[in-house]
């Protein structure tokens, strides 16, 4: 009985081993290289845009609270609730346009002029061109284009969901050193606390996951650099978590707040 209890187990193992095999086959996937250079290239392009959507998100939180009368002036529309605004800054080297549009919803779905307390739901999309251009011969210059869809739900219960969309395209030059970032990603489900969100606390979210793709490119004196890839971000209380894909291979790395 013992003997073939030990062949069964044994058997049992193969098996098990045998599945882990094929799944590996499978998928096709090996664990990247982290000083792979299009990694580094495509972990810097995540990680800054990260960093951007963290301010992209302050920066709405700042605009449920503060005073509408803050924001400079406004056109309103009373039909569909919007706030209209487009603001060019420029000199001689840069340019830099904002098209800004907002609007807020109480708890019955009526459009308000301005947030209160019953304000349940708060909506902006925004859309920001910058350029720069120092006149000198290959010399430094860049572009920035960065646009974003959100969709804050929940303003009046305890929770927040945040749903929405990011695009950011990044491209410059220094001296025959050009660079060029692409990301495009969604947010879904991402969840905040409604308290932190309205009292100005860290207004990271708990809950949630933005999924999207980038294409980086960098061409140097000795090398270029190219990497296309997916992207996944799940948010947990204290951290993120990035799970990167690009061709067979895949990277993961922590982001704590």
């Amino acid at each position: 009985m013992r003997k073939l209890s030990l062949i069964f187990g044994m058997m049992l193992l193969i098996i098990v081993l045998g599945f882990n095999c094929s799944d590996d086959a499978a998928t096709g996937m090996n664990e990247g290289d982290s000083e792979d250079d299009a990694f580094i290239a495509a972990k810097a392009n995540v990680d800054t845009s990260m960093t951007e959507i963290d301010e992209d998100m302050i920066e709405a939180v700042d605009s449920i609270v503060i005073d509408i009368a803050n924001w400079g002036p406004t056109d309103y529309d009373s039909t569909s609730g919007w706030h209209y605004r487009y603001r060019i800054f420029e000199n001689n080297y840069w340019h830099k346009s904002v098209a800004d549009s907002f609007r807020f919803t109480d708890t019955e779905g009526e459009y308000q002029c301005h947030p209160d307390s019953i304000t349940n739901q708060f909506e902006r999309r925004m859309k920001k061109n910058h350029t720069y251009d120092s006149g000198i011969e290959d010399g430094p210059a860049w572009e920035k284009i960065r646009s974003r869809n959100m969709n804050w739900i929940g303003l009046a219960d305890s929770i927040t969901t945040l749903n929405g969309d990011v695009y950011r395209h990044y491209w410059g030059q220094n001296f025959r050193r050009t660079f060029e970032h692409t990301m495009s990603c969604t947010l879904e489900g991402v969840l905040f606390e409604t308290e932190d969100v309205l009292d100005h606390r860290p207004t990271h979210p708990f809950d949630g996951i933005l999924e999207g793709n980038l294409v980086t490119d960098k061409q140097l004196p000795n090398r270029d650099v190219h990497i296309e890839a997916e992207f996944a971000v799940t948010f947990y209380p204290d951290h993120y978590h990035v799970h990167l894909v690009s061709g067979d291979s895949y990277w993961d790395w922590d982001v704590y707040y």
